[in-house]
């Protein structure tokens, strides 16, 4: 029996989908925005969205620059 392991190098139209699903599902439906991502699990793609992605991480590294 072969394991399927998802993830890989997160793509720019990867990226675009999970930013459209957060938009449109909310921050509490990763299982659901998961699956319009085929090769990302639903943990992925919270930690994607929370480390990378959302807009207010760009405002706290400006804020912490200005200072």
């Amino acid at each position: 029996m072969r394991i399927m392991i998802k993830g890989g190098v997160w793509k720019n139209t990867e990226d675009e989908i999970l930013k459209a699903a957060v938009m449109k599902y909310g921050k509490n439906q990763w299982a659901r925005i998961s699956s319009l991502l085929v090769r990302k699990s639903a943990k992925q793609c919270k930690a994607r969205w929370y480390e990378w992605l959302d807009p207010s991480i760009k405002k706290e590294m400006e804020e912490k620059q200005m200072r």
